[in-house]
């Protein structure tokens, strides 16, 4: 998936057919959703509750929706 290795791969190997493992895919958006994550995170103030939201529920934020329980969180900062 890096860009040096596809320029040297179409250079050398101009017919060939590009395979990416789903590890390194799934690696690749994760690692995505979490600079998204810690950029919305940093618009706010630390001691906001968005911020501590954000900053605390990241596990949340990257589970499966079908691997999450059936219960509530509360933010009792508010």
């Amino acid at each position: 998936m890096n860009e040096s290795y596809r320029t040297i791969i179409n250079k050398f190997f101009p017919n060939c057919t590009h395979i990416i493992d789903s590890f390194h895919y799934i690696r690749y958006v994760t690692q995505a959703f979490n600079n998204v994550r810690i950029r919305t995170q940093q618009k706010f103030k630390s001691n906001t509750a968005e911020y501590k939201i954000l900053k605390r529920n990241w596990k949340t934020l990257m589970t499966y929706i079908n691997d999450l329980d059936d219960y509530y969180v509360y933010n009792n900062r508010n």
